[in-house]
């Protein structure tokens, strides 16, 4: 999916990133210890962050990535297996 939204992304794909976020939102509604364990790995985590900045349900765009690279000082607390 990380690969996908970021050809929709240079394409300028809007309905397509529209419905990537949407999926994305089911997937992390599943709650699934397994899969929020893949989506929380350094090299995941800011790509998932871009494909919900594209989330219908959001009243305006939102810069996630830009956040968490520019602002949020992100550390592990407790150790994932």
């Amino acid at each position: 999916m990380i690969t996908l939204f970021g050809e929709l992304e240079d394409l300028d794909d809007e309905t397509n990133l529209n419905l990537l976020a949407d999926i994305m939102r089911k997937v992390l509604f599943l709650n699934h210890g397994g899969i929020i364990d893949f989506i929380l790995q350094d090299e995941i985590f800011v790509g998932v962050a871009g494909i919900m900045e594209y989330d219908k349900a959001l009243k305006e765009k939102t810069e996630y990535r830009k956040f968490i690279k520019d602002q949020a000082k992100l550390r592990q607390v407790v150790r994932n297996p």
